[in-house]
């Protein structure tokens, strides 16, 4: 009798964790151009989210100049929250 090659037990991902390893290629941060190309914003307007705190950044420049890093966890937590957003139309 054979042995298979490789004995350790696997898990199925989660719908949520498959998701985050096909977007994300087990990442932790990412950088302002792509959240702003993932959300169609321009760069700015990820900066001024950042900057007035809804959305949450590391900031690892030089002191000088930020360089802005966002957790893969918040960014999911952001787009979730903006999905959840309902947008009045017609009467007040």
């Amino acid at each position: 009798m054979t042995q298979p090659m490789d004995a350790t037990p696997t898990t199925t991902p989660t719908p949520a964790t498959a998701f985050r390893g096909l977007m994300f290629s087990n990442r932790t941060v990412l950088y302002v151009h792509e959240v702003a190309r993932r959300l169609e914003v321009c760069e700015q307007q990820v900066v001024n989210w950042i900057e007035s705190g809804r959305l949450a950044a590391v900031d690892v420049g030089n002191g000088q100049r930020h360089s802005w890093r966002i957790p893969v966890a918040e960014y999911e937590r952001f787009i979730q929250a903006r999905s959840s957003l309902t947008v009045r139309i017609g009467k007040n």
